[in-house]
């Protein structure tokens, strides 16, 4: 418990001496999030911009605005959701190089900003690679677990004379979801450590898997206390959405300034994981 503590703490003093990498990495994000933002509110603007329904919006999220959205205006917004598909294609490209880089920096300790992106076009191929290798796997881990529940959920809640046991077995069967889930990304961040100490592709693949296997308890452990930690930084931020509100000009700045912060948080959370995971792959 001691050297998980120390890992975590080794991770959050490491984030806060890259702020400079997080600002880059925020302008990055920003810049990928206002060309989907700006079409949507074109959108929204051409289709209710005059309408009250706005406010409901702004108040919370309204299905009946979005029905009436779709149905009345659904010409509007189709090719809107026709471009979806190439936006989470460049957005599984920009995420790579940029998990690419951020290792780098941990991994080779760079001081220099320039390693963030010496590190993502160094590694994006095999990362790249890997990605589609562990998203698969996610896909057939979610495909087992959740297909079976669910071509079965009528038949059970019909022939099933205890209801609260398909809750129970829905929450087992969650448990058990995140736990794979959990793996596979101990699996995945142990292989581009791997990779980036010089193995070859499937030799790191192979090692990442032994690695996670072997030391699966304590690198759990590590796992977990960041869960909570990043857990408790969205609570922080959906505590404050719902009793900020949008009721004034102040108000309206302060939600903005506070969901950029928010951003920022995160980033530095995910320099924080990864400095503290090759710490622990350092130290076995």
């Amino acid at each position: 418990m001691t050297k998980v503590l120390s890992h975590i703490s080794y991770g959050i003093r490491l984030s806060l001496s890259r702020m400079r990498l997080i600002g880059i990495l925020y302008v990055i994000q920003l810049a990928i999030a206002m060309t989907v933002g700006l079409q949507v509110y074109q959108v929204l603007e051409a289709s209710i911009g005059d309408s009250l329904a706005l406010d409901r919006i702004a108040i919370g999220f309204d299905f009946t605005v979005f029905q009436d959205l779709i149905k009345v205006h659904g010409g509007s917004i189709s090719p809107l959701l026709g471009q979806l598909r190439w936006y989470l294609i460049s957005y599984l490209i920009f995420s790579v190089f940029i998990h690419a880089g951020l290792l780098h920096v941990v991994a080779a300790d760079a001081q220099s900003w320039t390693g963030f992106w010496q590190g993502g076009a160094k590694y994006f191929r095999p990362f790249f690679f890997y990605a589609l290798i562990f998203m698969c796997e996610a896909i057939i881990w979610s495909g087992l677990i959740w297909l079976p529940y669910f071509t079965r959920l009528f038949y059970m809640v019909e022939h099933w004379a205890n209801e609260p046991a398909i809750i129970w077995l829905l929450g087992g069967l969650a448990i058990l979801y995140f736990f794979g889930l959990s793996i596979l990304f101990l699996v995945s961040i142990n292989t581009r450590i791997y990779y980036m100490k010089g193995r070859s592709f499937w030799n790191a693949l192979r090692g990442g898997f032994i690695l996670s296997f072997s030391r699966f308890g304590s690198y759990l452990l590590l796992m977990l206390l960041f869960a909570l930690l990043i857990a408790s930084v969205y609570f922080v931020n959906f505590f404050f959405e719902l009793n900020i509100g949008i009721r004034s000009e102040f108000l309206i700045i302060a939600f903005i300034v506070l969901q950029q912060l928010f951003v920022l948080t995160k980033l530095g959370l995910r320099i924080a994981v990864y400095s503290a995971f090759v710490q622990a792959h350092n130290a076995e």
